[in-house]
């Protein structure tokens, strides 16, 4: 660029594009980076959700297995109690069991 081209205070055509040729090279690497650290915090936020997804799947098992489990012990609990009632107070025959 010569000297006649570069006029303080007024730009020409060329100094325009230039300078946005310089502004786009330097936005373009800063919006890189900002869409890489983006993605970074999206892929440790999907990390932790399947995480939490699994603990909670974990937990519901659980809860499952020990619903069954009281559910279970209910009925056989009715049942052989229904077959051995023995009347009297909270299923006790007299005062010398309690």
């Amino acid at each position: 660029m010569s000297i006649a081209n570069v006029v303080i205070g007024v730009p020409t055509a060329s100094t325009i594009a230039a300078a946005a040729v310089v502004k786009q090279n330097k936005t373009t690497p800063e919006m890189l980076l900002n869409i890489q650290k983006s993605l970074d915090e999206f892929k440790e936020k999907v990390a932790e959700m399947d995480e939490e997804m699994r603990t909670v799947k974990l937990e519901n098992t659980l809860l499952k297995n020990k619903i069954h489990e009281l559910t279970t012990f209910s009925s056989t609990a009715k049942s052989s109690s229904s077959r051995s009632h023995k009347g009297g107070f909270f299923g006790y025959g007299t005062a010398d069991e309690f």
